[in-house]
This record gives C-alpha cells, structure tokens and sequence, in this order.
C-alpha cells in the first residue's frame, strides 16, 4: 500500500509540475534583422549575364576581372558556334565552344557575339565603362 501511495504521489507530483510550467519567454532580439527562411539564390557576385540561348549556350560577363564567360549547354551535341567582336574587328576565339570558355575584355571597347547552333541564333552588343555594363 505504501508504494502504491509513493507511486500515486510521485505522479501527481510530475503532473501538476508539468502543468503549471511557465512557458519560455522568447527574448527579443536587440537590432538583429530578421533573417529569411529560405536562402536567395545563390549567384557570384560581379557576374552579368549578356546572352542567353535556349538550350544552346549563354554569355557573361565577370565585372570583378573583366572576363567573358562562354558556356555551351551542348557538351555532347556538337557545342556552340561563337562569334566576337571587339570595335568591329573579330577577336581570336574558338569557332566552335564545347566547354566553358574564358575571353578577357577590355573597358570602353564595343563588343558583338553572335552565338549560333542549328536553327537558333542569338546577338548582343555590349560594352563595360567605369565597372558597369551597357547592352544595346
């Protein structure tokens, strides 16, 4: 009988302290900025895309080094053919792009690029001044 009593006591002793718990205050966050639950996408930063081709390739532009990025989305098709131009003069580069291909630029030159593949075709014509980047 005694340890029934003690069983009874010590479960009505863990109820009513459960029960009468106060709940955890939060703590406001002194000028902490509320953060996003979910995280933006992720893009380096400094890199502008100039010219996109559906399921050909695209072009970018890296500000930071002053690069431009070729990427063919046809690895295993055939590539991308590749047209640039720096001041209407054509610039030396691989006709046709299987990989991902890096050109420098130089600032206050106009550029043209012609990427092609098939029947798609797309053109841009752009220049970099100051750190920014013009496309007409």
């Amino acid at each position: 009988m005694k340890k029934t009593f003690c069983l009874l006591a010590v479960i009505t002793i863990l109820f009513v302290s459960c029960s009468t718990r106060t709940a955890v205050s939060k703590r406001p966050r002194s000028g902490l900025p509320d953060l996003p639950r979910t995280s933006p996408e992720t893009r380096p930063h400094g890199i502008e895309e100039v010219l996109y081709v559906h399921d050909v390739g695209k072009a970018e532009v890296d500000m930071l080094t002053n690069e431009l990025i070729l990427t063919t989305f046809r690895r295993g098709a055939g590539g991308m053919r590749i047209r640039l131009f720096e001041d209407y003069a054509r610039v030396p580069v691989q006709d046709y792009i299987y990989d991902a291909v890096k050109v420098p630029l130089e600032d206050f030159k106009i550029y043209v690029i012609t990427i092609t593949a098939e029947d798609k075709v797309g053109m841009v014509t752009f220049q970099i001044k100051d750190g920014k980047i013009f496309i007409r």
